[in-house]
């Protein structure tokens, strides 16, 4: 049943407007690479985060007011790709560059991405544009956010 419904909103175009690429290892380095030379946000977030829902509805208020330089990396799996395009939808962030893990081994990727990171969500890292970053645990407060946006000049 799911996999039907899976396939309808396949075919009715019910998913992201950019399709959601699968964050194996290397994808860190492959996003920090595409970035290189401009300040942006990478958000990992999960459906089942209430803080992390918190942080899409700032994300999309200000991606709507501004151009947003944000990366969104979801820590569920491929098989949710359909409900994690509808929270991106509802939240207006489908055109953001986003990701899902695709490893099976989800305690690999988190290592590879912050050695000091343990899977607390929300997860968000500022990144400067000289490559430097900022890790930031827990919901991102809504004054260091407009802070930093203003720092980079979003």
């Amino acid at each position: 049943m799911r996999s039907l419904l899976l396939s309808l909103l396949l075919l009715s175009g019910a998913v992201a407007a950019e399709p959601l690429r699968p964050f194996v290892s290397g994808s860190l380095q492959q996003i920090v690479g595409a970035q290189r030379g401009k300040p942006f946000l990478l958000a990992f977030w999960s459906l089942d985060c209430s803080h992390c829902q918190d942080e899409l509805r700032m994300f999309g208020k200000a991606a709507q007011q501004a151009r947003l330089p944000l990366v969104l990396v979801a820590v569920d799996t491929a098989a949710q790709q359909a409900e994690i395009g509808a929270r991106l939808r509802k939240y207006g962030l489908d055109k953001q560059p986003a990701w899902v893990f695709a490893d099976a081994d989800s305690d690999k990727l988190r290592f590879e991405i912050d050695r000091r990171w343990y899977g607390e969500l929300p997860r968000s890292y500022l990144y400067r544009a000289d490559g430097s970053s900022e890790a930031v645990s827990g919901k991102l407060d809504a004054r260091r956010f407009a802070a930093w946006l203003q720092q980079i000049g979003g």
